[in-house]
């Protein structure tokens, strides 16, 4: 989950649950489904989709299942699917925002080059997409099910008559040292795709200077919690997905700062195995359905019928992403970021 520093297992959690002690992350005879929504939308959809499954469950001749929601022990599923080697590790339908499972190398070869999983698009919302996005779905294998974003918030009760940012490369300019606060924990920094298109834009260099802009560095509720608060620590710029912003109390003198190429897109990508599609209409029909869609617009994502694609949005190069492995550039970014974050850090020689 690419948004979710504080939702993995640990090391020892990964190897005890992968798939070579057993596939405990399946069940057999079942429609199986993993789920991935971002960590604040997660108790809304928990709930909604345990009551769709057990009224499928209650009269359906095969049931449905969703590690996801289970009560009990948690298995890692993204560690599953990094362990995948054949069909048979994987679930029926997979929805994720973690590009770092399904783009690396090893998995985009084996599963979606190969076409053993197809990315599913709602048929009637390719249309409405621009070409660029349409070729993504159709011509490589990408399947949208819902987009949310990444905005910069800036916190009025501190940034009074402040210069403010433009676009995304300006978070990289010197002007604006000291003055971000971004979503992470320790050596994790949850906004991976942001450290991607400012080394796209401005190089290497971008990402040290845009590292020692950052300040603050907490989970996303602390920083929100912090906005117009008597909280000391404040940074005038939070970083922020849609998925916690969007949910933002009202009576926060905070706004959106608009940058002229737009909010940074984070796509919820669905992903069918090929030869089960008919067994998972009853999945689809839920997920391309209203009710999931009132679920993730409490944080901001929208079905791409739902997009006004008038307007500029952000995103990483995707042919990128879809030749290079996700998680080796993230990590070396990442990496290079926590190598200059903080004032008192200095570049290792």
């Amino acid at each position: 989950m690419n948004n979710a520093g504080r939702c993995r297992s640990t090391d020892r959690e990964d190897e005890a649950e992968s798939p070579i002690r057993g596939k405990p992350h399946l069940r057999q005879g079942a429609t199986n489904v993993f789920a991935f929504v971002p960590c604040p939308l997660k108790v809304r959809f928990k709930a909604d989709f345990q009551d769709f499954l057990d009224r499928h469950n209650a009269s359906a001749s095969r049931p449905l299942f969703c590690p996801n929601i289970v009560d009990g022990p948690q298995y890692n599923l993204g560690t599953e699917l990094r362990y995948a080697l054949s069909e048979e590790d994987l679930p029926d339908v997979l929805v994720t925002t973690g590009l770092s499972s399904v783009f690396s190398t090893s998995f985009r070869r084996r599963f979606l080059d190969s076409g053993l999983y197809q990315g599913l698009t709602k048929p009637e919302c390719l249309s409405t997409m621009p070409e660029s996005y349409r070729h993504i779905a159709q011509d490589r294998n990408i399947g949208f099910l819902a987009f949310g974003s990444w905005s910069l918030i800036a916190d009025m009760s501190v940034a009074q008559d402040m210069a403010t940012p433009g676009c995304w490369a300006d978070l990289a300019k010197p002007e604006f040292r000291g003055l971000l606060a971004a979503p992470g924990h320790h050596d994790e920094f949850c906004g991976t795709n942001v450290l991607r298109v400012i080394h796209e834009r401005v190089g290497m260099d971008g990402v040290r200077q845009f590292a020692t802009n950052v300040t603050v560095l907490k989970h996303f509720s602390e920083i929100m919690k912090g906005i117009d608060s008597s909280l000391s620590g404040r940074a005038p710029f939070n970083l922020l997905p849609s998925a916690v912003s969007a949910q933002m109390p009202s009576r926060k003198r905070a706004i959106t700062v608009p940058f002229s190429d737009g909010p940074l897109l984070s796509p919820l990508l669905l992903f069918v195995k090929q030869g089960r599609i008919e067994n998972c209409r009853p999945v689809l029909d839920y997920f391309w359905g209203e009710r999931f869609q009132s679920v993730i617009g409490v944080g901001g994502f929208l079905a791409p019928g739902q997009m006004d694609w008038r307007a500029d949005y952000t995103f990483p190069d995707w042919n990128t992403l879809l030749t290079k492995d996700y998680a080796s550039v993230s990590n070396e970014l990442t990496s290079a970021f926590f190598k200059w974050f903080g004032t008192d850090l200095k570049p290792a020689e």
